[in-house]
C-alpha cells in the first residue's frame, strides 16, 4: 500500500464530514484474484537436481498423511490431526480453556477457568467493554483464559510397547491446573492452533514465527540450531553427520515441534528418533479405518466398499524407504547416533526420522490449499470482477476493497507472510497488490518499515513482514514475535536487523536478514535530499546520506 493511501485512509476515518463523502469517491484496493495464481515456493535439492532427498513424491506425500492422522504419533492418543482436524484448525468445545497467556505469569484466580468445562457462547468475548464499537470504552471483562487447543495428559516417557500399544509407559502424576478432582485432565495450550490449510505459501510459521523457512532436519530452528543435521551414507559404506539447509520449507520446521510438546502430544524427554522407533514396524494408522476412496491413501487401504478397516497395507518404514533418497536410511549399523534413555542404540533410519517426519508432512500439507471456493471458480468481466458470484458476496467482496483491507490481507492468500509467493506473483500480475500503473516492488524483505496509526497518533515502524500485533489479547499475556528462541536469539527479524546496522554481524542468525534491502521499506529509510517538511526516514543528507551508484532493480 502506497503511503499516500495510508495517511489518506486515516484521514477519511478521522475527518468529521467523512461520513459525507460517498463511497464510489473513495480510493478501492486492488482486486484480489484466485489462489490458484498464487506459486507454491519451491524447496530446491528437496525433489529436484542429480541426488534428492526426496525420490518418490506420490509415497512421500502419502507418508506425511498417514503421519498427520495417526494417534500413534503422540504419547497418550493425539495426533497432528487432533488439533487441526476441522478446516485446518480445531473446533472442539470441551477441556480448551488454559488459564493466562504464552508469555504472562499464570493467574492464580484462573479468572473463571475451570478444567474440563464445556464452552459455551456466554463464554465470549473475553475482553469485553461497555460498548464494543468504541475504542476507549469502559472495559467490563478482561479474562485471563486462553481458549487453546487439548493436547496430552503429560508425564515423564519411559518408553513403549513397540510391537502393540500406541500408548506410551510415562510416569504421570495429577497436573496441578488440569485436573478435576483427583484425575488429570488432557494439558490446554496456551495458544490455539492455526490452521494448516494454505500454511504451505507462509515464509514463517507458527503464531511467533519460530517455524524457521529453512529446514535443518533437527528441530524448528534453522541454521540457528548448531547441533542440527542428517546422518549421511557415505560412497565408502560409512555414516557421517551433515548440515542441512533446506530453503522455504518452514511447514518441516514446524512439524518437528508438536510431537514434543508436553503440552500438545508429548511426554517430557521424548526425542523423534524414539518416535520413529516406535512406528517404522507398524502399520500406518493401525488404530484408524481408511476409506477404500481416499485420493492419497486409498491406494495402501485394506478396505472395500461396506467394510471399513484400519491401517494401510504396509509399514511406515517401506514408506520411507520408498519415498526418500537411500543414502538416509540404507545403513544398518547401530551405534553411531546415540540411543534412547532406555534400550539399544538407534538405526540410521530412526536417527533421521525427524527429516522424514517433517519433510513429509510438509509435502502433504502443501496439497491442503484451498483454491476450489465460487471466488475461485468465478468467471470474470472486462474489469477483472466475478460476476458468478451472489449480490451478497459481491458487495462484500466491495467493502473489502473499499476499506482497503486488501492493503494488509493481500494477495490471493490475503496475508503478506505470503513472502516468496507474493513477490514472484508481482512480477507477473503487478495488479494484484497495488493501484493499475504504480509500481509494485518484487521484494523478499523480510523486514519493512511501515506507517501505522494507533490511539489517534500516526507513526513508523520497522516491522517483520507477515506478522501484527492484532490487539485482540493484552501484550504481556504473548508477547509472541518480540520474544526469544531456545539459544536467546530474537524471534523477530526486525530485532536483528537492528544488530545488522550497528556492525554486531554475531546477533544476526538468521541470513536473510542480511538480504533485507532497505530501498524497498515501504517508507524510506534514508533519502538522498533535504525535504522542506519534517522528514519520515531515518537520515537524509544532512546525516551524511551520498548516492551509491548499483544495480536496484528489483
Amino acid at each position: 500500500m502506497t503511503l499516500f493511501y495510508r495517511w489518506l485512509l486515516c484521514w477519511l476515518l478521522l475527518s468529521p464530514s467523512s461520513s459525507a463523502i460517498a463511497a464510489d469517491e473513495l480510493p478501492l484496493g486492488p482486486m484480489p484474484i484466485s489462489l490458484k495464481h498464487l506459486p507454491v515456493p519451491e524447496v530446491p535439492g528437496l525433489l529436484d537436481g542429480p541426488d534428492p532427498i526426496v525420490v518418490d513424491k506420490t509415497a512421500a506425500i502419502a507418508l506425511g498423511k498417514a503421519l498427520f492422522w495417526d494417534a500413534n504419533v503422540g504419547s497418550d492418543g493425539m495426533a497432528c490431526a487432533s488439533c487441526h482436524f476441522h478446516a485446518g484448525a480445531d473446533r472442539r468445545i470441551k477441556n480448551q480453556m488454559a488459564p493466562s497467556g504464552q508469555s504472562g505469569p499464570i493467574d492464580q484466580d484462573f479468572s473463571g477457568f475451570a478444567a474440563n468445562r464445556t464452552l459455551g457462547i456466554d463464554d465470549f468475548p473475553l475482553h469485553r467493554r461497555q460498548d464494543p464499537l468504541q475504542e476507549l470504552s469502559p472495559v467490563v471483562l478482561d479474562s485471563d483464559v486462553v481458549i487453546g487447543s487439548a493436547g496430552t495428559f503429560g508425564g515423564e516417557y519411559r518408553g513403549v510397547d513397540l510391537d502393540d500399544s500406541g500408548i506410551e509407559d510415562c510416569q504421570r502424576t495429577v497436573d496441578e491446573i488440569f485436573h478435576v478432582g483427583p484425575y488429570g485432565t488432557r494439558r490446554v495450550t496456551s495458544r490455539n492452533a492455526p490452521s494448516v490449510i494454505n500454511s504451505v505459501f507462509n515464509h514463517r510459521n507458527f503464531w511467533d514465527g519460530r517455524a524457521n523457512h529453512i529446514f535443518n532436519g533437527s528441530s524448528p530452528w534453522g541454521d540457528r540450531d548448531p547441533d542440527a543435521g542428517v546422518w549421511v551414507m557415505n560412497k565408502e559404506g560409512t555414516v557421517s553427520k551433515q548440515r542441512l539447509h533446506l530453503l522455504n520449507a518452514s511447514l518441516a520446521s514446524l512439524a518437528t515441534s508438536p510431537p514434543l510438546n508436553t503440552n500438545e502430544m508429548s511426554c517430557s524427554q521424548r526425542s523423534l528418533p524414539d518416535i520413529g522407533r516406535k512406528l517404522l514396524h507398524r502399520r500406518p494408522l493401525a488404530r484408524q479405518k481408511v476409506h477404500w476412496n481416499d485420493s492419497v491413501l486409498g491406494r495402501w487401504s485394506p478396505s472395500r466398499p461396506g467394510k471399513l478397516l484400519p491401517g494401510l497395507e504396509t509399514t511406515y518404514e517401506a514408506l520411507i524407504k520408498k519415498a526418500f533418497n537411500r543414502k538416509f536410511w540404507s545403513y544398518e549399523g547401530a551405534g553411531e547416533f546415540g540411543g534412547p534413555l532406555k534400550g539399544q542404540a538407534y538405526r540410521q533410519i530412526e536417527a533421521n526420522f525427524a527429516m522424514f517426519f517433517g519433510l513429509a508432512i510438509q509435502l502433504y500439507e502443501s496439497t491442503l490449499i484451498s483454491d476450489e471456493s465460487p471466488f475461485d471458480n468465478s468467471r470474470r468481466d472486462a474489469n477483472n470482477v466475478p460476476v458468478d458470484l451472489s449480490e451478497s458476496e459481491l458487495r462484500g467482496l466491495t467493502q473489502f476493497r473499499l476499506n482497503l483491507c486488501s492493503h494488509c490481507h493481500l494477495g490471493p492468500n490475503f496475508t503478506s507472510a505470503s513472502v516468496n509467493a507474493n513477490a514472484a506473483l508481482a512480477k507477473a500480475r503487478p495488479e494484484v497488490f497495488g493501484e493499475p500503473g504504480n509500481k509494485i516492488s518484487t521484494t523478499t524483505n523480510v523486514v519493512n518499515r511501515i506507517p501505522v496509526f494507533a490511539r489517534n497518533k500516526a507513526m513508523l515502524v520497522f516491522s517483520d513482514t507477515g506478522f501484527a500485533s492484532t490487539g485482540v489479547a493484552k501484550e504481556a499475556a504473548d508477547i509472541g514475535l518480540g520474544g526469544v528462541d531456545v539459544f536467546g536469539t530474537p524471534l523477530s527479524f526486525s530485532e536483528q536487523y537492528f544488530q545488522y546496522l550497528a556492525g554486531n554481524d554475531t546477533g544476526v542468525k538468521d541470513d536473510a536478514v542480511r538480504q533485507v534491502r532497505a530501498c524497498d521499506f515501504q517508507a524510506p529509510f534514508a533519502i538522498n535530499f533535504e525535504p522542506p517538511y519534517i522528514a519520515t526516514s531515518l537520515f537524509t543528507v544532512a546525516d551524511g546520506i551520498r548516492p551509491i551508484r548499483a544495480n536496484l532493480s528489483a
